[in-house]
């Protein structure tokens, strides 16, 4: 869902990483960490533009019924950029 929402907010991929991002850590990622979304989501996103039928496969898991509106290659990118930003360890916290 998190995916779903960051490609209706913006077109542009990087409003898009930030968008997940800020949902997640509800701040601004630095520019070290906005450089190591985008190589990942460009990683990611030639992962399955190679490979769509992996990207069906990856946003079809869950209950949540998928955006038709949405490129379902872009969706699996992002997913998987909110998956590695949604664990690591400093997106949790105690209070």
């Amino acid at each position: 869902m998190m995916a779903t929402e960051a490609l209706h907010y913006s077109s542009d991929p990087a409003k898009q990483l930030t968008h997940v991002f800020r949902l997640a850590r509800r701040h601004y990622p630095d520019a070290a960490q906005m450089a190591a979304m985008s190589s990942y989501y460009d990683q990611q996103l030639h992962r399955y533009q190679s490979d769509p039928r992996a990207a069906e496969q990856l946003v079809h898991v869950g209950v949540e019924p998928v955006d038709a509106g949405v490129s379902v290659v872009k969706m699996a990118a992002l997913t998987n950029v909110a998956s590695v930003i949604m664990n690591a360890p400093d997106s949790y916290f105690v209070q």
